[in-house]
């Protein structure tokens, strides 16, 4: 089941019958982020579950690590990006900004250390909405002002979520549609493949 577990996590957002489900996982991704972050499909995360994992105010994260993860996925939607945000062309950045329109509100910015704003999230300005990020940078250069909205820091902990009996067999059985559902397709091809007439 661990090895399958994104395949599981990622499944659980497709149905709405799985949202208790869906809510376990992701309490046990906030507890344990490497299992997507540093996971090989990572760029393959769909949208929706990115967002549900870093709105978590129990995520075993730092910010700057949240933003940075942000980051890497923004990059992998966009293949042939420079490296280096200071060789983007306005439409590398139009295009970035596009693709973490949706995620870049769930960044707790306001939690950043100003070292981390001024080199982590300066060189990307131009993909935060205007607003945003004068008001960061009022707020940051200014320690007396008052952010607009500032959010409370992440609540994560190093208890490591235990599996109850009902989740682990909810798991499993997910792990089980998925495993008939690859097998079925499987032989309909097989069979597909075996019927095929070649002409003499």
């Amino acid at each position: 089941m661990e090895q399958n577990f994104n395949l599981i996590y990622q499944t659980s957002f497709e149905k709405n019958s799985f949202l208790e489900l869906q809510k376990y996982c992701t309490n046990l991704i906030s507890n344990n982020p490497n299992k997507i972050f540093k996971s090989l499909d990572f760029s393959t995360t769909p949208e929706k579950l990115l967002i549900s994992i870093i709105q978590s105010d129990n995520l075993q994260m730092t910010e700057i690590q949240v933003w940075e993860n942000v980051l890497k996925w923004g990059f992998a939607q966009n293949p042939g990006f420079p490296s280096d945000p200071s060789n983007f062309s306005k439409d590398d950045f139009n295009s970035l900004k596009n693709t973490l329109h949706q995620c870049i509100p769930s960044v707790r910015f306001y939690n950043l250390t100003s070292k981390e704003f001024f080199y982590n999230v300066v060189p990307y300005k131009k993909i935060l909405p205007n607003e945003l990020y004068m008001d960061l940078l009022k707020t940051f250069l200014d320690p007396d002002s008052k952010p607009i909205d500032k959010p409370k820091p992440r609540k994560g902990t190093n208890n490591s979520s235990k599996i109850s009996s009902h989740f682990q067999k909810r798991l499993e059985e997910v792990e089980t549609e998925i495993h008939e559902s690859t097998t079925y397709y499987s032989q309909e091809t097989d069979i597909n493949e075996s019927t095929t007439y070649y002409p003499q």
